[in-house]
């Protein structure tokens, strides 16, 4: 899975919004957006602490994630 699909899933599943996610994490919106569309492949460490603890997950979930863009369509 890639992070922008994990991102996505585990945002989905505690039941936020991006806004009350990028709240959260301290990261603005319009980054959140971009990680969640694939179009950010390089997030830095501790943004990933930052999203991973505003989840109430550890930033190990994000480990196996390919950090790879979006198919073309």
């Amino acid at each position: 899975m890639t992070f922008a699909g994990k991102l996505t899933e585990l945002r989905v599943a505690k039941g936020l919004t991006q806004s009350e996610l990028a709240a959260a994490a301290g990261v603005p919106l319009w980054t959140l957006r971009k990680y969640e569309q694939g179009q950010i492949l390089k997030v830095p460490f501790p943004t990933v602490v930052a999203l991973a603890t505003a989840l109430g997950v550890s930033c190990e979930v994000f480990s196996t994630c390919e950090f790879r863009p979006p198919p073309s369509g």
